[in-house]
């Protein structure tokens, strides 16, 4: 009795984690044209169409908003530093790790904050950064916001 069945079954399981791609940056946008018509989705699109991957550069600051956390967390990104200025909301998942935002305490502070880029290092608040993920939200309601984001770069 051979076992090579298991073998090549393995074999494909090991290729395919191997292969796996990292995440790529996606269209790239700016505060002036993030929310434009010339990313919604066609009016004909389907359930299925996938949301497009969209990457944005900017400033990470405290939320102006209550924003409730489970595996996914949700922040503002500023276009400056200055307080005040225009900013796009954004979610980012939960956990350590390359892309992703270390767990927060239910009462935080600043200095909690603390985001892993691709490449390990860690930002926090008031650090230039550039996000890719999907753009959610469409220009008719100006609603745009950067949703899964899966890319995490120092700006």
């Amino acid at each position: 009795m051979t076992h090579r069945p298991h073998l090549s079954l393995l074999c494909l399981l090991v290729g395919v984690a191997c292969n796996a791609q990292p995440p790529q940056p996606g269209l790239r946008a700016n505060f002036d044209d993030f929310c434009d018509a010339k990313f919604d989705l066609p009016p004909d699109a389907k359930a299925d169409t996938p949301l497009p991957r969209m990457t944005l550069e900017g400033y990470l600051v405290p939320p102006t908003m209550f924003s409730l956390c489970s595996d996914t967390c949700s922040f503002d990104l500023a276009e400056s530093p200055e307080p005040g200025a225009r900013s796009i909301r954004y979610s980012v998942k939960i956990g350590g790790g390359p892309n992703r935002l270390e767990k927060l305490p239910e009462r935080f502070e600043s200095a909690d904050f603390k985001l892993e880029t691709h490449d390990g290092r860690v930002l926090g608040f008031g650090d230039r950064v550039r996000l890719t993920g999907q753009r959610l939200g469409d220009s008719r309601e100006q609603n745009c916001q950067l949703y899964k984001v899966d890319l995490v770069e120092a700006g």
